[in-house]
């Protein structure tokens, strides 16, 4: 039994190296200019299971370069929502969106929504985590100076940390269940392929409503075997070929 846990411990070791190889080979690549191959050592650890923000940010950079507007918008905006407080993420996909800009109005996020949205993404939902639990410690700290001081004055102190640091924990958990709901429940999907058309309805007939340049994003309201409902920038409805977009969290 021990052999076998030893050898399947061997076995996982294997696949982690060989997967950080992969990314370190990829990373490599890319300093040397060689951006095809870059994307080849990336997609590989696509394929493999792995993601996070720094795969989806290497390869969308990699496919920027190459000039393939679509797949670079993609990947940097999976790299955006799995880490939205990269500053740098940010200022690659606005590079990025220049090379695809359409001629909708982009409806932007006001009010309560807005302020919600600012407020929650100064952190990713795992540092939101690491929060928590730090404020959760000094909860129990202040628990404990409360239960062991004989003090009244000493008391009420610990009790008013005790209450401040409880609502700070709640506040931090919020804001990290909030961040990861935005994470899971994006529904949003980027166009592959220029003049993509939009449709009023779930057929092709009549003149499209509008026709989408490669790289654009659209918000899934709900898909058929062949269609997806989409809302554009602009707030408008449409309906579209699945085949013609790549939602972001499929």
């Amino acid at each position: 039994m021990k052999l076998n846990l030893a050898f399947l411990g061997l076995l996982l070791s294997c696949f982690v190296g060989r997967a950080q190889a992969d990314f370190d080979a990829g990373n490599a690549a890319y300093s040397k200019g060689k951006y095809a191959e870059a994307i080849l050592y990336y997609e590989k650890e696509l394929a493999a299971g792995k993601t996070g923000a720094a795969l989806h940010f290497n390869l969308g950079n990699s496919y920027y370069q190459r000039k393939q507007i679509a797949p670079a918008i993609f990947h940097l905006e999976k790299a955006r929502l799995l880490d939205p407080t990269d500053k740098a993420i940010e200022i690659n996909l606005g590079y990025a969106q220049e090379r695809c800009k359409d001629t909708l109005l982009q409806l932007p996020q006001v009010g309560f929504e807005k302020m919600l949205h600012q407020a929650t993404t100064v952190l990713s939902y795992d540092q939101w985590g690491m929060v928590a639990i730090g404020w959760a410690l000094v909860v129990f700290g202040c628990f404990a100076g409360y239960y062991i001081s004989h003090s009244p004055v000493q008391k009420r102190r610990y009790f008013t940390g005790m209450s401040l640091s409880l609502l700070l924990l709640l506040g931090s958990l919020f804001a990290g269940f909030f961040q990861k709901d935005e994470v899971y429940s994006d529904r949003s999907a980027i166009v592959f392929q220029d003049r993509t058309a939009v449709w009023s309805e779930p057929r092709m007939g009549s003149e499209p409503k509008v026709k989408l340049r490669e790289g654009a994003k659209v918000w899934v309201l709900s898909k058929t075997a062949q269609w997806a409902n989409v809302r554009l920038s602009d707030a408008s409805t449409g309906w579209i070929q699945r085949t013609m977009i790549r939602e972001l969290n499929p």
